[in-house]
């Protein structure tokens, strides 16, 4: 919600400004110092600029372009020809799936390879929103931020939902987009594991302390970051940091013409 202080509302997902912050941290990690960025010109961009703010102090990015695009345009060349200017060794973006296979394929037909990093519904990471519209060698290595595990994570928890997604066959179970399901699997653990600690206390008081609480005693659903809201103002901004997945666009087991996410980084809040 554009007021995310509000005392009913609780966001277990992490943000998409954490999300860009991940994804500098690992730009950092790799030994990158200029940095820029290509954004929406609306609240969707001005999460990625935001995370430019909060990260280039902690590393000391050279931030050397930060360009807008408007919102379902297709016109995103100028932006493109201005971070190739800027030499910017990578790039995070915050476009919808369209926009940003344009850029990719763009930065591919100038020769420019900078890193790529996008916050996880502008990547589509784990799907092929985004990769599937672009030129394959041009999507090659792009990075996603993770809200949650992919669906094919050895973990027992993804592997139990895994187990129920697949015996299900009722409303909806044709969705190509299975992530929305452990997404959401993974939201009501944790909230089920809120209604325990309320110990059958069910008042709005009592709920409200106990997950203002949770900042002491985190929540850990191993297919999400840690759960730990505070109070408000600002706690209730529940997830702490974020995982990253790359894209191989050529490992294509099943044949499809859609390559494989892989998880690089471990769900970790940013660096501060």
């Amino acid at each position: 919600p554009q007021d995310q202080d509000i005392q009913e509302v609780y966001l277990t997902n992490s943000t998409r400004t954490e999300q860009g912050r991940i994804c500098l941290d690992h730009f950092a990690e790799q030994g990158v110092t200029k940095v820029a960025a290509i954004g929406q010109d609306n609240e969707l961009g001005d999460e990625a600029f935001d995370a430019i703010d909060l990260q280039t102090p902690v590393h000391g990015f050279d931030v050397v372009a930060k360009e807008e695009v408007e919102a379902g345009s297709d016109v995103v060349a100028p932006a493109v020809l201005a971070v190739i200017e800027s030499e910017a060794e990578a790039v995070l973006t915050a476009l919808d799936g369209t926009q940003n296979a344009l850029v990719f394929d763009q930065f591919f037909e100038a020769g420019f390879s900078p890193l790529i990093c996008s916050d996880g519904g502008s990547a589509g990471a784990g799907g092929a929103t985004t990769v599937q519209l672009a030129n394959p060698e041009a999507v090659d290595g792009y990075l996603g931020a993770l809200q949650h595990s992919l669906t094919d994570d050895d973990e027992p928890f993804v592997q139990n939902w895994l187990a129920l997604w697949e015996a299900y066959d009722g409303p909806g179970s044709q969705s190509v987009a299975p992530n929305f399901s452990l997404q959401t699997y993974s939201i009501a653990a944790s909230f089920f594991e809120l209604m325990d600690r309320l110990d059958g206390n069910y008042a709005y008081d009592n709920f409200h302390a106990n997950a203002e609480a949770i900042v002491d005693d985190p929540i850990i659903v191993p297919s999400v970051p840690p759960i730990v809201c505070g109070p408000l103002p600002g706690g209730h901004n529940c997830a702490s940091g974020a995982g990253l997945a790359r894209y191989d666009a050529f490992d294509d087991p099943d044949g499809d013409g859609i390559g494989t996410w892989t998880q690089i980084r471990d769900f970790q809040g940013p660096a501060t």
